[in-house]
């Protein structure tokens, strides 16, 4: 095969070809500046919003103060469609960077840098330990920043906090260290990452130990990336044994609660649509369902539905739910009932619509995350039942609605006459 040449030669172009196009590159560039301007105009007014909400409480105390400001972050949620947390992540940010980079936050108001660049400045911002360190920093990086991409300035910003405050290594491992947390996220088709920010040696090590457990497995028929896998739900699970199937959720002792619906159909075997976790996160093949069901140790609630999924009421007679209908609404709602939060409703406060003594029923009942009800009992948000979905009124009578996903039904197969 003859060599492929890769030369240029631009004597072989003409004129328009190499100018078609520029008008279009040219109204691209200044939208993108564009849409940074319109990112830093909507963060300051939701600055002054908040802050404005904060002063307003400030009148009565700092506790008023407080619940205030919360209400006005969870209102910005709500408009912005986003979660209550990614809100007071965004103003704290804010606040940083107005702080104590005024040259990026010039920069980010005029519209050379973007919101991603100020996210990952912010970053980096917070790894700095002397006080006099973000002046030094602040105009070197609005003119980096400027002129490269997020990923490019990640880097260049990292290099820079390590050569400025080389002798505070320890110090800033420290602080690292504090924020060492465990993650889980749904990756579809019954998956799911699970992740975890620990310090780099323990990390590699304990990678390195998978690694040398797997490769001594020379004969078993899963690939290596398999046995890591396996090898590091078994470990974690009490079931190191690497021939072992780690599809349950009790092994070695290890007791765990997964919440799954599912049609009685799939888990008949009659159909195989899928069931769905609790929290509606994610949807769990039927074959893994059946796997489970047939566990040790696997309890079944029964909860009849409607032909449209929808889970029929249940009472009680005294003021708190029981645990069993409790049980029944972590079930029917899956997360919380306000709009923009994904908080479980099994790690949520079960509260009244109307307030007692209104009756204790499916109805009348709901999850709320506490932050949430506890704005709502300050009489900061109203809370109405419609039908099935839930209303929420701000002080500035917006209203929005939560619709919960209707659990998974599944028609009954036509079975076959009798030969």
């Amino acid at each position: 095969m003859d060599e492929l040449d890769f030369t240029f030669d631009d004597t072989e172009l003409d004129v328009p070809f190499r100018t078609a196009g520029a008008e279009t590159v040219d109204r691209v560039t200044v939208r993108r500046r564009a849409l940074h301007v319109l990112e830093a105009e909507q963060l300051v007014d939701m600055l002054d919003y908040v802050e404005s909400a904060r002063a307003e409480g400030e009148q009565y105390s700092r506790s008023a103060a407080r619940t205030a400001a919360q209400a006005a972050a969870h209102d910005l949620s709500l408009a912005l469609g986003v979660a209550p947390g990614t809100v007071v992540a965004r103003l704290a940010m804010a606040r940083r960077i107005r702080g104590r980079l005024p040259a990026v936050w010039k920069a980010f108001l005029g519209g050379s840098v973007s919101q991603h660049h100020v996210g990952i400045v912010d970053v980096q911002l917070q790894r700095l330990t002397e006080p006099d360190s973000p002046a030094v920093l602040d105009e070197r990086i609005a003119r980096y920043a400027a002129d490269h991409t997020v990923p490019q300035t990640r880097r260049w910003l990292s290099r820079q906090v390590e050569r400025l405050e080389a002798d505070a290594a320890r110090e800033r491992h420290r602080r690292a260290r504090a924020d060492r947390h465990v993650r889980l996220s749904p990756a579809g088709d019954g998956m799911a990452w699970l992740s975890a920010l620990v310090p780099e040696v323990d990390g590699h090590a304990a990678l390195q130990r998978l690694d040398t457990e797997a490769r001594g497995m020379s004969a078993d028929p899963r690939t290596h990336d398999q046995c890591c896998a396996d090898l590091f739900t078994g470990l974690l699970l009490g079931s190191p044994d690497p021939e072992a199937e780690f599809v349950g959720s009790n092994r070695g002792g290890v007791s765990t609660v997964i919440g799954i619906t599912v049609p009685v159909t799939s888990l008949m075997g009659l159909t195989d649509a899928p069931g769905e976790l609790a929290d509606r996160s994610a949807s769990v093949p039927a074959a893994l369902v059946r796997e489970k069901a047939v566990e040790p140790g696997t309890v079944f609630y029964r909860l009849l539905t409607d032909d449209h999924g929808h889970l029929l009421d249940a009472a009680h007679l005294g003021r708190f739910a029981p645990e069993k209908i409790r049980t029944a609404l972590w079930f029917r709602d899956g997360t919380t009932s306000f709009p923009t939060s994904d908080v479980p409703a099994s790690r949520s406060d079960i509260d009244h619509t109307d307030a007692w003594p209104a009756p204790t029923r499916g109805t009348n009942l709901g999850p709320i995350h506490r932050r949430a009800h506890r704005l709502k009992t300050a009489g900061l948000y109203r809370l109405r039942r419609r039908g099935r979905s839930w209303e929420w009124t701000t002080r500035t009578g917006h209203v929005y609605r939560h619709d919960p996903d209707p659990l998974p039904v599944e028609q009954w197969p036509e079975l076959l006459p009798a030969a």
